[in-house]
């Protein structure tokens, strides 16, 4: 069955912070939300780190010349398009439900 990329940063995310919950000592009795768990440890959210170097990784990807045959090029530079187009969109719907 194949795995949902939203799923997938989800349960990232609850990787993360129960590893954070473990290291500061925090047990679900405790009732600290996962804000301020990550605001004690100076964190941000997995997925939000992982969009920016996905970014950054897009961003220098655009600027590296392209060796091989223009077929190859082509169809690189296009998945590479449409794979930024996906992740704005997801990070853009995101930013919109916060407001």
């Amino acid at each position: 069955m194949p795995v949902r990329h939203g799923k997938a940063r989800h349960d990232t995310d609850v990787f993360h912070r129960r590893n954070l919950r473990k290291i500061l000592g925090i047990t679900w009795k405790d009732k600290i939300t996962n804000e301020e768990v990550l605001q004690r440890t100076g964190q941000r959210r997995l997925q939000d780190i992982s969009a920016e170097r996905r970014f950054r990784f897009a961003g220098h990807i655009v600027t590296v010349p392209w060796i091989g045959g223009q077929e190859k090029e082509r169809k690189t530079k296009e998945d590479m398009a449409d794979n930024i187009q996906r992740g704005l969109t997801t990070t853009w719907n995101h930013w919109i439900s916060i407001k």
